[in-house]
């Protein structure tokens, strides 16, 4: 099934909602920053901290879908209504300490700085190598696939398993901007599903639960 509006419609909407919402974009890099530096800290209210930006992040995605993609497709109250979830979840996550962040050197920290490093900086350059430059592009901390990138990869610097019901709708947004990646055009977003993929299978790997044997009978252990 093909994308229900045009590349141009997809790139005014974008430029509509950043000049309606201008500096949130500002205020948004300036929490994302926040969050990379509470999240490196780490410490149960660095890490509730963390979660409500995350929450801010998701929200205001779900009001570019509620507001400007409304205009031109059916689908964006539907898409509206699972970012509203997923910034509800992330509130809830914060008052609650479903996530502990606290980056330590590793394979995943790497990984998830790489993304964010790509959502927040990459991204945008891609974007305007593409002919999509601000404000008729999706802007970071605002819009929902450079959300969802800088999303998992913060994810990936926590240090105790992440709620699965976190990781749902970020996975399955990464597959819905497929189409959009391939079929308008948008550059950028060519990386999203394997970043979905990517850090959920890091995730589930590194949080899956561990079976430990016990020493056989005649083992080493009973000597």
């Amino acid at each position: 099934m093909g994308v229900p509006f045009t590349s141009q419609q997809l790139l005014d909407a974008f430029e509509q909602f950043n000049r309606a919402i201008w500096p949130m974009p500002l205020v948004a890099y300036a929490l994302a920053l926040l969050a990379l530096v509470l999240a490196v800290r780490g410490g149960r209210g660095a890490s509730a901290a963390t979660a409500l930006v995350l929450a801010f992040l998701w929200a205001a995605a779900a009001a570019f879908h509620a507001s400007a993609l409304a205009r031109v497709s059916s689908l964006a109250p539907a898409f509206a209504a699972a970012f509203v979830v997923q910034a509800v979840l992330f509130a809830m996550a914060s008052a609650r300490g479903w996530l502990s962040f606290h980056a330590r050197p590793g394979g995943l920290t790497t990984a998830g700085l790489s993304l964010m490093l790509y959502a927040a900086a990459v991204y945008p350059l891609v974007g305007a190598l593409a002919g999509h430059a601000y404000p008729r592009a999706p802007a970071f901390g605002v819009t929902p696939c450079p959300n969802t990138m800088f999303t998992l990869g913060l994810l990936l610097l926590t240090d105790r398993p992440v709620p699965r019901r976190l990781l749902v709708i970020p996975f399955l947004w990464s597959l819905v901007g497929i189409p959009a990646a391939l079929d308008l055009g948008m550059t950028e977003d060519l990386p999203l599903p394997f970043t979905g993929v990517l850090a959920t299978g890091l995730l589930l790997g590194r949080d899956r639960p561990r079976v430990h044997r016990r020493p056989a009978a005649g083992g080493a252990g009973a000597r």
